[in-house]
């Protein structure tokens, strides 16, 4: 973010910074002041930085972690990661897009075999 922050003083475009699988790393609480606060340990974020961030649901602790097989499909195998719930004051930005259907998730895994 500092060089981010650098980079961008002199910009008058807004300037995306995506954060990918936010509750899946160790710097969760730095991640929450970057949201909440607009800051990076203290220093204010340039106006023009937009911030988005994807999460991945949580899972309670008894649940599986890892490379699983589907029950219902002994072919399929699903990922499941390990992440930790988010903070309170970022739950007021979550959206829930929901996931896609099989037929759509074969059609995105096509189109890009093809590029």
């Amino acid at each position: 973010m500092k060089r981010i922050n650098e980079e961008t003083k002199y910009i008058k475009d807004e300037i995306w910074v995506l954060f990918d699988e936010i509750n899946a790393c160790q710097s969760l609480l730095l991640l929450t002041e970057i949201f909440n606060n607009r800051t990076y340990n203290g220093v204010i974020l340039n106006e023009n930085i937009r911030l988005i961030g994807a999460c991945t649901p949580y899972r309670k602790s008894k649940e599986k972690y890892g490379l699983i097989k589907d029950n219902d499909n002994k072919n399929e195998y699903h990922i499941f990661s390990s992440v930790q719930p988010l903070p309170q004051s970022l739950l007021y930005f979550v959206f829930n897009f929901g996931w896609i259907d099989k037929e759509d998730e074969r059609k995105y895994i096509l189109l890009f075999k093809m590029l």
